[in-house]
């Protein structure tokens, strides 16, 4: 106990021993790393046979000692030997068949405890039986003989307890205090030259035991943070995706056991993306941070949650209905779309939760998060801030959208899409003043395929980029052949235009394949475009602009079509949402607004046009109005090129005499 004190104060055993715990007595960890603690103990039992073999090489060495001496010493040393290695030997038998430390970590410091007696017991009856040699054997076969085997002791020592250097420290030293001891007392140049060799090695034996156990304890720290960076989200604090579908996967199993339920909600923030990109990352990473807290608030209960993405969560927990599920989904909800307060600016972002359910709707891991992602992606369809639970429409609407997208994909190899066209007309003069291509898929095992149905799953799949490349290509190299006055219109998705730079070359590269001049081609453009990715939608639709390519507002007057964007983009043109031309003739309300627009688009220098408009009572109205631009199955239906070039190389004219006339006067008089 003072060896050990003073190696403490000497800052050798620090951090390395234990002391009883306050109030009860009881042992307790000690202070480095429990789990290396336990790991390090394991240890001084990992290796049975070199304390078997160490045993009997020592009892050969004093039996030969004994036996060219006569000395009975040795005899006594030998029957020491025989009862400490048996014990010892005992000892890491019985720990080797039962692996206490298991079952019972707390254990750990007892075992050590029996170890380090054990060691110092074995060491201490080598140093008693080298200094009696000294003293006593002088230069003399029976000294060599039982030094060698000292000095063979001390280098082997040093590595095998490196992992708990008090016990090795107190090895060395009841080894070599008494052998020192002896050979100072002998006072010859001999033994005071090897005191002075034993001594050095003694000490540099110390500094070593040291070093070796911090760096067991510097790798084992490594080990840990990189374990902790791969299970631990490093910017929220919460789970990684492989901590949490490895748990999540184990109580899965545990479930078909027990016969219990798990709860899966996959959770995304539905505007997190405006936040980065107008305030910047470090705004965004608190949103997170923010978003982490309040969904773990909002758990009433034992849980698990993982980042697994940007600004995806995930959420398990088990032992809840269906009904109860629902519920704290939709806390969740609650939770995440009040404001984020960040640097004095409120944050709106929101989110959508899909859930799903062990065993209702998948019993494996892959299944029941393919089942949660169905359900989140459900929900961002509907509108965003929703909760969605997997259901078995689902299932089968993923299964169509995947069967979708694998015969899309053959599609466009095999050329099944075409275009047709319906002319945009000026009631004035009946000319068709441009002709909107509109894409059309054929295919040979399920007939015509509507592109409500397509032009979702191109865009989720990235199918777009190179299906609108192809309309791009094939309506210019068409147009190229029509009248000098008449353009071609073209519907642009808003993934063709996170694509930036790439969607302006395809448009150059179209403009230059087929020769159409630029002016001669319109480009139209959804509100969710322009909401997807304001400033970069501005800066495309200004260079093409530059360009002297027309760029059209299609749907206005649907969502939250905004006068801001007349403002703000140089559109050459809008078209009126069809409800509008539906609406025209009955709805006074629908009547002022297009008449307030189209006049504010005249003085912006924009032209307007109406689609969808099939009677004559809408024509009369949106032309009394000064909507100088008509679409629609008025004047004709979507046609194939062969069927639209004749009908597009003279003015289209009405069915009814007498609403030609109305719609041109002059006509009327001559």
């Amino acid at each position: 106990m003072l060896l050990l004190q003073s190696l403490q104060r000497l800052g050798f055993a620090s951090g390395i021993r234990q002391s009883p715990a306050k109030g009860g007595g009881k042992e307790s960890a000690p202070e480095i790393d429990r789990q290396l603690y336990v790991k390090l103990v394991e240890t001084l039992y990992s290796t049975p046979k070199s304390i078997l073999s160490a045993s009997l090489v020592a009892l050969a060495i004093i039996a030969i000692a004994w036996f060219v001496s006569s000395d009975w010493f040795y005899g006594a040393i030998i029957a020491g030997f025989l009862v400490v290695g048996i014990v010892r030997a005992t000892a890491s038998w019985i720990f080797g068949r039962s692996k206490p430390l298991q079952h019972n970590p707390d254990a750990a410091v007892r075992w050590e405890n029996f170890a380090s007696i054990g060691a110092w017991s074995f060491a201490g009856l080598i140093g008693i039986v080298g200094a009696y040699t000294i003293v006593f054997y002088a230069f003399t076969p029976t000294e060599v003989l039982i030094n060698c085997g000292v000095m063979g002791y001390v280098a082997g020592v040093s590595s095998r307890n490196a992992g708990r250097p008090v016990i090795t420290i107190g090895q060395i030293s009841a080894v070599c205090v008494p052998l020192l001891t002896a050979m100072v007392i002998a006072g010859d140049i001999v033994h005071l030259t090897l005191a002075l060799f034993i001594g050095t090695l003694y000490l540099s034996t110390i500094v070593m035991a040291r070093t070796m156990h911090e760096n067991i304890v510097a790798r084992h720290k490594s080990q840990q943070e990189l374990e902790t960076a791969a299970l631990c989200d490093a910017l929220t604090g919460v789970g990684s995706r492989m901590a949490f579908t490895r748990d999540l996967e184990a109580q899965l199993k545990t479930d078909k056991i027990e016969k219990s339920t798990t709860s899966l909600l996959a959770i995304d923030l539905d505007m997190f993306k405006d936040v980065n990109d107008t305030l910047g990352h470090p705004a965004g990473d608190a949103v997170l941070k923010e978003t982490a807290l309040r969904i773990q608030a909002a758990m009433p209960f034992e849980h698990a949650i993982a980042r697994i993405g940007g600004d995806e969560f995930l959420v398990s927990f088990g032992g809840r209905d269906s009904t109860e599920t629902e519920t704290i989904a939709q806390s969740i909800i609650t939770a995440l779309s009040a404001p984020i307060l960040i640097g004095g600016i409120k944050v709106n972002c929101g989110a959508s939760v899909g859930l799903a359910m062990a065993p209702r709707d998948a019993t494996s891991l892959d299944e029941l998060m393919q089942c949660a992602d169905l359900a989140l992606y459900a929900a961002k369809s509907a509108g965003r801030g929703r909760v969605f639970a997997f259901t078995t429409d689902l299932a089968k609407k993923y299964l169509n959208r995947v069967e979708l997208e694998r015969g899309m994909r053959e599609a466009i190899e095999n050329g099944e899409f075409s275009l047709m066209y319906q002319p945009i007309v000026d009631p004035k003069t009946g000319k068709a003043t441009s002709c909107e291509a509109l894409l059309r898929w054929n295919s040979p095992t399920r007939g015509m395929v509507s592109p409500v149905e397509f032009i979702p799953v191109a865009e989720a799949s990235g199918l777009i980029i190179p299906l609108g490349e192809w309309v791009l290509n094939t309506a210019c190299q068409d147009a190229a052949n029509w009248r000098d006055d008449t353009k071609v219109s073209v519907n642009l998705s808003f993934i063709q235009f996170r694509a930036d730079r790439s969607l302006v070359e395809t448009i150059k590269r179209a403009l230059k394949k087929s020769g159409l001049p630029p002016e001669r081609l319109d480009l139209e453009i959804t509100e969710s475009i322009v909401i997807d990715d304001t400033k970069k939608t501005l800066r495309i639709v200004e260079e093409l602009r530059a360009m002297n390519i027309g760029v059209s507002m299609d749907d206005f007057g649907t969502g939250y079509s905004s006068f801001a964007y007349l403002n703000d983009f140089p559109f050459s043109q809008i078209k009126f949402d069809r409800k509008f031309s539906q609406d025209i003739a009955s709805s006074p309300r629908a009547k002022s607004i297009v008449e307030a627009v189209t006049r504010l688009c005249q003085k912006l220098g924009m032209s307007v046009v109406a689609e969808g408009v099939e009677t004559p009572q809408q024509l009369l109205s949106l032309h009394s109005l000064g909507v100088n631009s008509i679409q629609g199955y008025i004047y004709s239906r979507p046609l194939p090129l062969e069927q639209l070039k004749p009908l597009i190389e003279n003015p289209i004219h009405l069915t009814s005499p007498t609403l030609e006339e109305a719609m041109n006067p002059a006509r009327k008089s001559a």
